[in-house]
This record gives C-alpha cells, sequence and structure tokens, in this order.
C-alpha cells in the first residue's frame, strides 16, 4: 500500500484494481504528466510527474488507451486526497460507457483475460520427450 492510504477511511463501493498507464491531470488549462497506478468504478490514483497544488478550480484527467490521443479517456475529477506526488480522485460523474469499457480493458491487461469454456475442455496435448538412450 501506499502510504497516501494510511489514516484514510474506506468507504470503497467497488474493488481497486493495480492499473499502469499513461496519464495526464489537467488543472485550470496546466497540463501535467502523471502514471495511473490503480482505478475502481467510483475514482482512481496518480503517480504524478510533479508535485502539485490543489485547491478550487478544474481539474480532469486523461488516460491513454492505445496510440490515438483522440481514443483517451477523459473526465473531470474530484481530488479526494493528495500527498506528494500522488493524488486520489472521484469521478465527478459516472463515466461514459465507452470510457468505462476502456477502462475495464486496462483493468484486465493488468489481470488477465479470463476464458470461460463451456462444454468439455479440448485435451491438452504435451510435446512429445525425446526418450532416454538405454
Amino acid at each position: 500500500m501506499h502510504s497516501l492510504d494510511e489514516g484514510i477511511v474506506e468507504r470503497r463501493q467497488s474493488p481497486r484494481v493495480r492499473v499502469r498507464a499513461v496519464a495526464a491531470l489537467t488543472i485550470d488549462g496546466r497540463r501535467i504528466a502523471a502514471r495511473l497506478e490503480d482505478a475502481s468504478q467510483g475514482g482512481a490514483l496518480l503517480r504524478l510527474e510533479e508535485e502539485v497544488q490543489t485547491g478550487a478550480g478544474l481539474h480532469s484527467v486523461s488516460i491513454a488507451f492505445g496510440r490515438d490521443p483522440e481514443e483517451a479517456i477523459s473526465a473531470p475529477i474530484s481530488v479526494v486526497h493528495a500527498a506528494r506526488r500522488f493524488m486520489r480522485f472521484h469521478w465527478q460523474g459516472p463515466l461514459p460507457p465507452e470510457d468505462w469499457i476502456k477502462l475495464r480493458q486496462l483493468m484486465e491487461r493488468e489481470l488477465g483475460v479470463l476464458t470461460v469454456v463451456q462444454g468439455r475442455l479440448p485435451m491438452l496435448v504435451w510435446p512429445s520427450l525425446p526418450s532416454r538412450p538405454r
């Protein structure tokens, strides 16, 4: 756990999933490079490239999804807690369905994709092992 979490009372509605993605925080038009550390349906944790002073103003986050900047997840946020170069935030409103799907895909990349198999499992074939000379 990060030191940011110490002393914070958990009020989490959904599980936090570790996600590593390039991100940017925008405060009143100023863009700060960041990395997404974890995310949940309600918000996320950023590791910022520099310390910032949070206060009143417009805050938003952009999370890279693929190579096309137009595909990024972008949403207004409310800062919950900021310490050193970490910032925990809530989405100001529910993410649009297309952005939520992208965020879920980023989470699945970290967890590995689950495959549901219905019916009989195919037989596993092991590579033949060379026989030992006698």
